[in-house]
């Protein structure tokens, strides 16, 4: 059976935040990449060398307990999905997807460790299981270790080189590590076998923006925005890029329409704050940096939204 066809992907929303200008107090945040998760009907199940037989039975209760937890993962009902993953393993020890997706299950609840120790788990019972080093990767990313996690995007895409998903993550773990030459050429390779994929020109892009290549990053901005015109990121990160070409009418407008499509963004509110300042439009600078603070800001640009806020006119 296709392994690609009976799992799911750990994090679809990963946010890492990258900082992608020589101004330190502008961040772009960018989401991982992620593949469409899908459920087969049937598990996979592997024995490990020197494990007793399983008794028909069992195996047949523990698909259904397998199935039954893979419904409720489509519900978003993680622990009684981890509850049906823990009976399914406990009536067979070898159902490699149920610890897969036990260990996305944890995984969604933040608990990494113990989604790292499932994906172990899956990737010894089956070592050639690509979305469990996939997953794994992302698990060590969401910890800071990006080198095991790299270390586990190349594995996964030994096994699938074909597949634009394993370009685009291998892609953002180079990015991740500051590698942006090498990103730039996955995300391409990426963009070549499946060029219909927003996020695949809007990660590109940002790699552009680090090199501090700003029409290249445009460009790419252009191409997700066309495919998918309520992408709020690309149109930020757009408006980020026009405000480091010194634009910032054009940089505003782009915030605008990022705040239109997520209006919780506080960091949008803050970067059109700035935007405004740069204007001289004291009025508007001050209820966007102050609605920032009340959306949340990361501490440094808590700190930097405040400071400007007691240099700006009451």
């Amino acid at each position: 059976m296709d392994k690609a066809s009976s799992s799911i992907v750990l994090m679809a929303c990963l946010l890492v935040v990258l900082n992608l200008s020589a101004c330190a107090s502008q961040v772009v945040p960018a989401q991982a990449p992620g593949i469409t998760p899908t459920i087969a009907p049937q598990p996979t199940s592997t024995s490990l060398p020197g494990t007793p037989p399983l008794q028909q039975v069992d195996i047949k209760l523990a698909e259904i307990f397998f199935d039954r937890g893979n419904e409720y993962l489509d519900q978003d009902d993680l622990d009684r999905a981890i509850a049906e993953f823990d009976k399914a393993i406990q009536l067979n020890p070898n159902l490699t997807g149920a610890y897969h997706n036990r260990g996305y299950a944890f995984g969604m609840k933040g608990d990494l460790d113990r989604a790292i120790s499932d994906l172990d788990k899956a990737i010894q019972l089956d070592p050639n299981y690509a979305l469990a080093y996939h997953n794994r990767g992302i698990a060590y990313n969401l910890k800071g270790d990006l080198h095991r996690g790299l270390s586990d995007g190349l594995k996964a895409f030994q096994l699938t080189p074909s597949d634009p998903d394993a370009y685009n993550y291998r892609g953002f773990i180079y990015s991740g590590v500051g590698d942006l030459d090498h990103a730039i050429v996955d995300y391409s390779k990426a963009i070549q076998l499946n060029g219909g994929v927003a996020k695949l020109y809007y990660f590109r892009g940002n790699a552009y923006r680090a090199k501090g290549d700003l029409d290249g990053a445009i460009k790419d901005y252009d191409r997700a925005i066309q495919l998918k015109s309520n992408f709020a990121e690309a149109y930020h990160n757009r408006g980020f890029a026009y405000d480091a070409k010194g634009d910032f009418d054009q940089a505003i407008a782009d915030y605008t329409k990022a705040i239109q499509f997520a209006p919780q963004y506080a960091i949008a509110y803050y970067n059109r704050g700035l935007g405004y300042h740069h204007l001289g439009d004291q009025e508007n600078a001050r209820t966007d940096l102050e609605t920032a603070l009340q959306l949340g800001l990361p501490p440094s640009l808590e700190a930097e939204a405040r400071k400007l806020l007691q240099q700006l006119p009451s």
